[in-house]
């Protein structure tokens, strides 16, 4: 795992989150 996979993933969790999509994400 390489830290520029990691910045993009924790931008998005927590972006996605406040959108309610990150159950969709962890939960297909």
């Amino acid at each position: 795992m390489t830290p520029t996979t990691v910045l993009p993933l924790s931008q998005v969790h927590d972006h996605w989150q406040d959108r309610g999509a990150a159950r969709l994400v962890f939960q297909p």
